[in-house]
C-alpha cells in the first residue's frame, strides 16, 4: 500500500489525521457529503463516517486486507441512487486520470473541527446493486468494491500525467503559459510534417524543457502534445504522426487548441 501522497502542498501520510475544512481549502471540491471532487487537482476524495449506517451508507469498510466497500451517494428522499455526479466518477476516475483518496471521520475533538484519518489511496474494481440500503429503506444502493493501491501502481496517476505531471512530481496543473508553449510547439511540428521536414521530437521535448517548460519533463511534454493530437482528432482532423490521442486533455488546453483552430479556419464556430 502506498505509504504517503502528495498533492500539491499536501502531503497526505496513511494513518495520519488532517482536519478536513484545511483540506478543502487546498484541494477544493464540496465540503460536505462523503464524495468531493477537486477542480484543482486530478483527486476525488472519499469520506466514510462509522454514523453513516442510520443514513443508509453502512456498506463501508473491509471485506479483507486487499478489498474495501464503498457505498455511493444518494439520499433516501431521492429514491434509487444513480450513475451521476460522485457515483460517475468514481466509476470513472481511472479513464479520467483522477485518484481516489479515502479518508476516514474520527471522534470529533473539543475544538469543533472535524477531524479525518487518511486510510489510503484507492482504485475501483467493481461494483454491486443491492435493493436495501443499510437502514432498511427498500431501493438500489450502489456498492463499490475498491482496493488500495501499492507504492508506484495507480493507473489513475499514469492516466493522469498528461495533465499534471511535472518534474518533482507535485501535481501542479499546467498554466496558461506553459500550455501556450505547448500548442505553439505543436503546430510546429504539424508545420515541419507538411513541409516534409525532418523532426526529432525528443530533440524538441529537450528544447521546451530548457527554454519554456523547465518544471516539466520531457515525457511529461510529450503527453501533453498527446492531448493536442486528442483536440484534432475529435474534430476528425490530421495529428502529428507519432503522437497518438491522448484523451483526458485540460479544459484550458482544449480551449487554445480550439482557439487556433478556429483562427486558420479548420474548424468553425459550434452552430455553424
Amino acid at each position: 500500500m502506498t505509504e504517503s501522497i502528495k498533492v500539491g502542498p499536501l502531503t497526505f501520510v496513511v494513518g495520519e489525521e488532517y482536519v478536513r475544512r484545511d483540506i478543502h481549502d487546498v484541494i477544493g471540491g464540496q465540503w460536505q457529503g462523503g464524495i468531493s471532487t477537486s477542480s484543482k487537482y486530478p483527486v476525488i476524495l472519499l469520506f466514510t463516517s462509522d454514523t453513516g449506517r442510520e443514513h443508509g451508507y453502512g456498506f463501508d469498510g473491509w471485506q479483507s486486507k486487499d478489498v474495501y466497500h464503498y457505498t455511493g451517494e444518494g439520499q433516501q428522499s431521492s429514491g434509487d441512487m444513480k450513475f451521476v455526479r460522485g457515483n460517475k466518477a468514481i466509476r470513472d476516475h481511472i479513464k479520467n486520470g483522477k485518484r481516489l483518496l479515502l479518508f476516514k471521520h474520527v471522534v470529533q475533538q473539543r475544538s469543533g473541527k472535524r477531524r479525518v484519518e487518511f486510510v489510503a489511496e484507492m482504485e475501483y474494481r467493481n461494483h454491486e446493486i443491492k435493493m436495501r440500503d443499510s437502514a432498511g429503506y427498500g431501493r438500489e444502493v450502489i456498492v463499490f468494491t475498491l482496493t488500495p493501491v501499492e507504492s508506484g501502481s495507480s493507473h489513475a496517476a499514469n492516466e493522469s500525467s498528461a495533465a499534471y505531471d511535472d518534474v518533482d512530481s507535485t501535481w501542479q496543473p499546467w498554466s496558461q503559459d506553459e500550455i501556450a508553449a505547448v500548442v505553439d510547439a505543436y503546430f510546429e511540428l504539424l508545420g515541419d510534417e507538411i513541409a516534409g521536414r525532418d523532426v526529432v521530437k525528443s530533440h524538441l521535448y529537450e528544447r521546451l524543457h530548457k527554454e519554456s517548460l523547465p518544471a516539466r519533463s520531457a515525457k511529461s511534454i510529450s503527453l501533453k502534445m498527446q492531448n493536442v493530437s486528442s483536440v484534432f482528432d475529435r474534430h476528425k482532423l490530421p495529428f502529428v504522426r507519432g503522437l497518438a490521442p491522448l484523451s483526458n486533455a485540460q479544459t484550458e488546453l482544449v480551449i487554445a487548441v480550439e482557439e487556433r483552430l478556429l483562427a486558420l479556419g479548420w474548424i468553425k464556430p459550434d452552430g455553424q
